[in-house]
């Protein structure tokens, strides 16, 4: 089995990592730049004007909510924008060399920061790499809700629906940074597998 580890007797079966273009690097900061922004240009305290006595502080309290969603998701994505990624069928060929189950045991084991065995590294390097790939973008939709949250509330009447899109909203920015601070264990894992074979 082609694994590409270090001391491995068969070469991998893989193509380089793929470079992101740089006009490519540039569109996606470009756009989280302007998730960042959306939600900052939002604030009462810039354009907002007079916040309606019922709501009180909610508005401000909206966009600071929001900011703290956007602004660690857009900059895990600013780094993750010009980093190389596996090439297509790098991944297609790892993961055919390990069936469900162990790809399961793989996802598993970098989630609880544990040990991945030597065999399954290289799918794992990829796959963490293709995750992180995978949440570039994710404080675009959040700088879209939160915008959304923070438009409603200044209002003088706000919708009924309010109530019920509020916690929704909340619980989605939960789960994002939740998967971005999972990404990061699983990456803390992955760079260890090089520092043991340092090490060794």
């Amino acid at each position: 089995m082609p694994t590409g580890e270090p001391g491995s007797a068969v070469a991998p079966r893989t193509l380089p990592d793929t470079v992101p273009a740089p006009a490519w690097v540039w569109l996606v900061r470009l756009l989280l730049v302007g998730a960042v922004a959306l939600v900052v240009l939002r604030s009462p305290w810039l354009f907002g004007g007079p916040v309606p006595a019922w709501a009180g502080v909610l508005p401000h309290l909206s966009v600071a909510a929001g900011l703290v969603g956007v602004v660690p998701t857009a900059a895990a994505g600013w780094v993750t924008a010009a980093r190389p990624y596996p090439h297509a069928r790098t991944m297609l060929l790892l993961t055919r060399e390990l069936d469900v189950r162990d790809r399961r045991a793989v996802a598993a084991a970098l989630r609880r920061g544990r040990p991945v065995p030597a065999g399954h590294r290289a799918y794992a390097r990829a796959w963490v790499a293709r995750q992180r790939r995978g949440l570039m973008l994710s404080s675009v939709p959040l700088a879209l809700v939160w915008t959304l949250v923070t438009d409603l509330l200044g209002r003088a009447e706000p919708p009924e629906i309010l109530w019920f899109q509020a916690p929704a909203v909340v619980a989605f920015t939960l789960v994002a940074l939740g998967s971005l601070a999972v990404q990061y264990r699983r990456e803390r894992t992955v760079r260890a597998f090089g520092a043991t074979v340092r090490n060794g």
